[in-house]
């Protein structure tokens, strides 16, 4: 595994999620890839009564959304232990979409052996409605995804059981 994928929309959870990727990574030997996947408003909203929509500049959302992506890797390197063998690199990319749309292809283009990622808090009301990042995501992955609970601190790894209903194609 050269890379760990970390979907994050910037929320305390995927912070959490991100420092447990980091602290995994430089235990692993790998490296970190930070991702945002920039939600357009008619696609999330399309279900509401508006009719018009103010003019989007798209520009100005991937850009707000990459300083955010900055911000967040300049404060997890902290997460990286002083004594650590292996420091990974944390990069950062965004893209236009939903991140079970996107997922794959950064998982084929980066190398990404592991998403990990933060669990968001849903009712089933809301996941009939509007979906689950999280579920969605699990559906289509290509690689083998963990999802951290808020608080979770790392710990060094032993044992990981992965249960999937794909079969292996080797």
């Amino acid at each position: 595994m050269n890379t760990i994928l970390v979907p994050t929309d910037f929320s305390v959870r995927s912070e959490y999620a991100a420092r447990y990727a980091v602290e995994m990574a430089s235990e692993i030997k790998a490296n970190v890839l930070l991702f945002n996947a920039i939600e357009v408003p008619e696609r999330v909203l399309a279900s509401t009564t508006v009719t018009a929509w103010p003019v989007l500049n798209y520009s100005a959302m991937k850009e707000e959304s990459l300083l955010d992506l900055k911000a967040l890797a300049e404060r997890i390197k902290s997460s990286v232990p002083e004594n650590a063998v292996f420091k990974p690199s944390i990069t950062y990319k965004n893209d236009f979409g939903f991140i079970a749309d996107l997922v794959n292809t950064i998982v084929l283009e980066n190398r990404v052996g592991l998403i990990i990622m933060s669990a968001h808090r849903t009712n089933s009301i809301s996941r009939f409605f509007l979906g689950c990042d999280t579920h969605d995501l699990l559906d289509k992955a290509l690689c083998p995804v963990i999802i951290i609970p808020e608080n979770m601190t790392f710990r060094t790894i032993n044992k990981i059981s992965y249960a999937t209903s794909r079969g292996c194609k080797d």
